[in-house]
C-alpha cells in the first residue's frame, strides 16, 4: 500500500517522541524513535514549509470497502 494522505502532526511531534520512549526494550535493539522521527520529517518534503512532521495514511473508499474485501479496496485506493 502507498499512502494517499499526509497529515501534519507538527503539534503532536513532542508527544509522539515521548510516547516512543515507553518502548525501552525495543529502543535497546534499534533506534526506532530516531528512524520514525526522520521518516516523519521526510514526509514533509512536498508540504508547506510550516509543516515540520507528517504522518502518512492510506484512506480507503468507504463504499468499496463495505461491498467487498478490504484488501481489494486497499489495492484500488492506495
Amino acid at each position: 500500500m502507498s499512502p494517499n494522505v499526509l497529515l501534519d502532526i507538527s503539534a503532536q511531534a513532542e508527544l509522539k517522541q515521548r510516547a516512543m520512549q515507553c518502548f525501552a526494550s525495543q529502543l535497546k535493539v534499534q533506534a526506532y524513535d530516531a528512524h520514525i522521527a526522520a521518516l516523519n520529517r521526510f514526509r514533509t518534503y512536498t508540504l508547506a514549509a510550516s509543516v515540520h512532521m507528517a504522518e502518512a495514511y492510506c484512506v480507503l473508499d468507504g463504499k468499496r470497502s463495505q461491498t467487498g474485501d478490504i484488501a481489494d479496496a486497499a489495492r484500488a485506493d492506495c
